[in-house]
């Protein structure tokens, strides 16, 4: 067989299987819904304990699209209780920024001061288990999808 020949031979078996793959991926997106999961469902944020004694903590570019920040409060009375955790940032632009002299946590763009019962920023669920604080990252067992917890 020419050199020829055989080139144009494999340019169209090429050409046949990328079709089938094409064919095979548009087959199978179609038998169901595609669920694209990034990262964790669920944010260790560190020991209780620990936590407790620094809160609040600005945990940066935590959620769906790494462009968002999370603040945790502490407000119990014990560590076990009283924790809040909430989006300071939404979109790009400014991110929250935090006076470890008074330990207040203020909006980067605005400056205002953003407290645990800020009742239009979304929140997630908190939870302690083995002496950890977890953050629940997908509110209602749906990843990917925004928190729909508010305050009030």
């Amino acid at each position: 067989m020419k050199r020829t020949t055989r080139n144009v031979l494999a340019g169209v078996v090429a050409v046949v299987l990328a079709l089938a793959l094409m064919l095979l991926v548009v087959q199978l997106s179609e038998e169901g819904e595609i669920d694209v999961r990034l990262g964790d469902d669920e944010f260790d944020a560190g020991r209780v304990e620990e936590q407790a004694r620094l809160a609040p903590v600005i945990f940066p570019d935590l959620l769906l699209d790494g462009r968002r920040d999370l603040v945790l409060f502490h407000t119990g009375a014990e560590t076990d209780e009283g924790w809040v955790a909430m989006e300071v940032r939404r979109g790009e632009g400014c991110g929250a920024e935090q006076d470890r002299e008074t330990l207040e946590v203020r909006d980067g763009c605005t400056g205002a001061v953003i407290t645990p019962d800020d009742a239009e920023r979304p929140r997630y669920p908190v939870r302690i288990e083995d002496g950890r604080v977890i953050v629940d990252l997908t509110p209602d067992g749906a990843p990917g999808r925004p928190p729909t917890t508010l305050a009030g």
